[in-house]
């Protein structure tokens, strides 16, 4: 292949690079801020999510993502985290007959004794009573 036709294809993989930036550059600045905290967090549910990752990632200080969970969420960053992957093991629980151990770690809480010992303080049930629950809610 000549030099000239590798230019030009470098040139248009570059617009389309330049192009898919500028659309999701749009789309979150489309989002308002607590949308974007809460986009982030639920697109990374199963990893590690942490608030320097939220500062980083959005481009705000400790203080302002602090500020922002307490009068968007009414929590720290942490307690809504927690909450989105509880809420999210809960739907989990209660539309798929996946293991609870795998549940907790799509979740991202690996540890399937924390999962459990954090799901319980939470709902005041155990994953596995809160499926039974559900399913039986399902089932009527």
């Amino acid at each position: 292949v000549s030099a000239e036709k590798r230019h030009s294809a470098f040139r248009i993989l570059d617009a389309c690079a330049g192009y898919e930036l500028l659309r999701t550059l749009a789309e979150v600045g489309s989002l308002s801020i607590d949308a974007q905290i809460d986009k982030y967090i639920h697109d990374n549910l199963a990893g590690q999510v942490s608030v320097a990752q939220l500062c980083s990632e959005l481009h705000l200080s400790r203080y302002e993502i602090y500020r922002i969970c307490d009068e968007y969420f009414c929590c720290t960053p942490a307690e809504y985290i927690k909450k989105c992957r509880l809420s999210y093991a809960c739907r989990l629980l209660s539309e798929t007959a996946l293991p609870i151990n795998r549940i907790a770690v799509k979740c991202g809480i690996g540890d399937y004794n924390y999962f459990s010992k954090t799901f319980r303080a939470a709902y005041r049930m155990s994953p596995t009573a809160y499926r039974k629950a559900a399913s039986s809610k399902s089932e009527s």
